[in-house]
């Protein structure tokens, strides 16, 4: 082979590396935005709160670890996890569904998901 020859074959190769490369990152993309429109209905997350939801969130957290902090005199790792966790499911429920009452074994009123 002459150097002619294989600056042609690398040439080649090279665009055809291009041409899977193109087409991989297509469907990488219409993977990437069917798992987000999944997701999104599915899985609501934080991030598809709104802006006024999220701000309101945010201070009911902050509220809900100082009123915590201030009953215990601590406040662990599993603490703020399980407290932003609830809260987060909390304001996706009122965004994504209409809440309903019920009781909760302990007699007072909470808000059940729907299955």
């Amino acid at each position: 082979m002459n150097i002619e020859q294989v600056e042609k074959e690398t040439i080649s190769a090279m665009k055809g590396l291009a041409d899977v490369l193109k087409v991989k990152t297509e469907e990488i993309r219409a993977l990437d935005a069917a798992k987000l429109a999944t997701d999104s209905i599915f899985n609501p997350t934080f991030a598809n709160l709104t802006e006024e939801s999220q701000r309101a969130a945010r201070e009911v957290l902050s509220t809900m670890l100082i009123d915590s902090y201030r009953h215990n005199f601590k406040l662990t790792r599993d603490d703020i996890l399980e407290l932003g966790h609830r809260v987060r499911k909390a304001f996706v429920t009122l965004e994504s569904e209409e809440p309903k009452p019920e009781m909760c074994c302990s007699g007072s009123v909470g808000i059940m998901e729907k299955d």
